[in-house]
């Protein structure tokens, strides 16, 4: 009796140090290839940011870089300063530009009755001396304050607003309507159009069509 009882005791001490508990998982960190019982204690490499690309929802060793989606360029709308892989940059034209073209295209047609005469078109190009480019600075500001500045005249103050790509800004009780027609880190094109009639009789007038075209450089 005292022989079996003795027996047990040893076969279940044996079972007891055989029975190693631990990681079992071969893709933790800390597997053990030795466990015949998970514990719970295993440790995954990985980024546990979910805002993260690369978010490992069972990672507890944040010993990878996290990887993160989004504008990398501070001057778009839509920057994003955690992020390391760059995605598209949305701009617009909040910031503060120097002006590099002043340029006027103006068509003049001759009309009867209002309808045009054929072959009375002409066509003009006018660009402003880089010298003379006024204004030579415009900052919009996202609470809608633009301020523009002169090489010789003090600087105005005035209010923008933009609805769809139309920007309408005021100065110094003049309103303005133009077209972005370009926008991206550096750089910003802006195009106006404008018509104006000379009568010549009764019958005749004289119309011509202004386009202007304003490019900027960023500050």
């Amino acid at each position: 009796m005292t022989n079996k009882i003795l027996f047990i005791s040893g076969f279940l001490m044996l079972f007891v140090q055989c029975s190693k508990e631990g990681c079992s998982d071969v893709n933790a960190l800390n597997y053990d290839s030795k466990v015949s019982k998970d514990d719970g204690s295993c440790v995954y490499v990985g980024c546990n940011d979910p805002d993260a690309f690369n978010y490992n929802p069972i990672a507890s060793s944040d010993s990878i870089v996290c990887i993160y989606e989004g504008c990398t360029d501070s001057v778009a709308v839509n920057y994003n300063p955690k992020a390391t892989i760059s995605t598209e940059c949305i701009y617009n034209n909040v910031g503060s530009w120097n002006t590099t073209k002043q340029e006027y295209i103006d068509s003049t047609y001759l009309t009867s009755n209002g309808v045009i005469i054929p072959n009375t078109n002409t066509t003009t190009t006018t660009t402003t001396p880089t010298d003379s480019l006024s204004p030579n600075q415009i900052d919009f500001y996202n609470n809608g304050t633009i301020i523009s500045y002169y090489p010789s005249e003090p600087i105005h103050v005035g209010n923008w607003s933009i609805l769809s790509d139309n920007l309408s800004f005021e100065l110094n009780d003049t309103s303005l309507v133009m077209k972005v027609d370009t926008v991206n880190s550096v750089f910003l094109r802006l195009i106006g159009v404008s018509t104006d009639t000379i009568i010549i009789n009764s019958v005749s007038n004289s119309l011509t069509t202004r386009h202007s075209i304003f490019e900027f450089s960023r500050n």
